[in-house]
């Protein structure tokens, strides 16, 4: 079996690694590049695009997905059923067009596409229905991470791995986010949870949490800081829509207790030109309106955006409003920091809670003694020269290389 990493040795995001055997190819992740620049991201070339079986996409998160309609039409996706219906979900109120799975993965149920005997395993990340890969072919064994972590709200699917790990492994190639990086992140989801709780407990003005809803670890977070305050969470008709397609009803969603919608402008509109008013009838009994929100304010936690400013008017006019910022910290100052400026206009300063949706070095460490691969190569890290300090058996491999298992 032959392995090309077209793009990840060295950088975070735009996953993409290619393997043949027997003159056939897989290719495991098609993501799109964090910073594309000036000239948009292309498909990586690949060595046999004809004699492409298919591609497994590990989460869906766009550095690992987002070039999947650059490919050919027909070509094969194996990728997680929730995952299929959350990125589904999230198109709706996108530009986007989100992959379709001809196939699904089961965690630990193996899949035969051609040579190549894929083993699925469910793991750890702040992209719900995540997996990493074992990959068999010609007798030999590719262990894929993906993205994955110790510390999120699913910690169970890490030791499993750790206690039952794949064994007889060529090679591991294991991502690295948080290698030579100084995290100033909380160390769990727990931790997230407890601070912002606190934070709440501080304010008699609304709270504004800013995340990603398809992070469902960080929408329970914030749904269990909103309780544990005497608050409820409200959320806006995406993060409804996105939570209802987890499929989970353990998750927190319309139709629980503590949990209202409350439908923008923006999403009233687009409803309305789809037609599809279901949409609205589906969390009719969860509603909330702007009026009733000014009126106890600081019972609630809002799900809430930037682009919210404008039609939210005096609701935010109390300079005590907690705007908590869920997500890492370099998108605060994204795009000239317009998150952050326009809060700061009002004289609100976003305050940072979060926890990395990747692991930590000390379990990067566990997972790499419990695997023991015979070489451990580096992707989707900014800092592979430091895997060398980090663990044993560490071998490189550049993008765009060949190299034999």
């Amino acid at each position: 079996m032959n392995v090309k990493i077209h793009r990840g040795a060295s950088e975070i995001g735009g996953s993409c690694v290619e393997v043949r055997s027997g003159g056939k190819s897989l290719l495991v992740d098609v993501g799109l590049p964090l910073e594309t620049g000036a000239v948009p991201a292309a498909l990586p070339d690949l060595a046999g695009s004809d004699d492409l079986l298919g591609v497994l996409i590990s989460h869906g998160h766009p550095d690992h997905y987002g070039m999947a309609n650059d490919l050919d039409p027909g070509t094969a996706i194996f990728m997680g059923e929730a995952g299929e219906r959350i990125l589904a979900a999230a198109a709706k109120h996108s530009r986007s067009r989100a992959p379709r799975a001809t196939s699904y993965l089961r965690d630990r149920s193996p899949i035969q596409i051609g040579p190549f005997r894929v083993t699925p395993y469910l793991v750890d990340h702040s992209a719900y229905d995540s997996y990493a890969f074992l990959i068999e072919a010609e007798g030999n064994r590719l262990f894929y991470s993906g993205d994955l972590r110790a510390h999120g709200r699913k910690p169970g699917t890490f030791r499993r791995l750790v206690d039952e790990p794949p064994t007889d492994l060529d090679a591991m190639l294991m991502e690295g986010t948080t290698v030579g990086r100084e995290d100033p992140a909380l160390p769990d989801e727990h931790s997230v949870e407890a601070q912002l709780c606190e934070a709440l407990q501080s304010t008699h003005a609304i709270g504004l949490a800013m995340y990603s809803p398809q992070n469902v670890d960080r929408l329970v977070s914030v749904f269990k800081a909103a309780r544990g305050a005497g608050r409820e969470l409200v959320l806006d008709l995406y993060a409804a829509e996105v939570v209802a397609a987890v499929g989970n009803r353990s998750i927190p969603q319309p139709g629980w207790e503590g949990i209202r919608v409350y439908v923008t402008r923006a999403q009233r509109a687009s409803v309305i030109a789809s037609g599809d008013f279901s949409r609205i009838t589906d969390v009719r009994a969860s509603r909330i309106f702007l009026s009733e929100m000014l009126q106890h304010p600081g019972e609630l936690v809002l799900t809430f955006r930037p682009s919210m400013v404008t039609e939210l008017g005096e609701l935010l006019n109390d300079p005590e409003t907690l705007a908590a910022w869920l997500m890492w910290p370099g998108y605060l100052e994204k795009d000239g920091g317009s998150a952050a400026e326009s809060l700061r206009h009002l004289g609100i300063k976003p305050e940072v809670f979060h926890a990395s949706g990747h692991a930590h070095v000390k379990d990067l460490r566990r997972l790499a003694v419990a695997m023991q691969p015979r070489r451990l190569v580096p992707i989707h890290t900014s800092d592979p020269e430091k895997y060398s300090k980090e663990f044993d058996r560490v071998e490189r491999h550049p993008d765009g290389v060949w190299w034999n298992l």
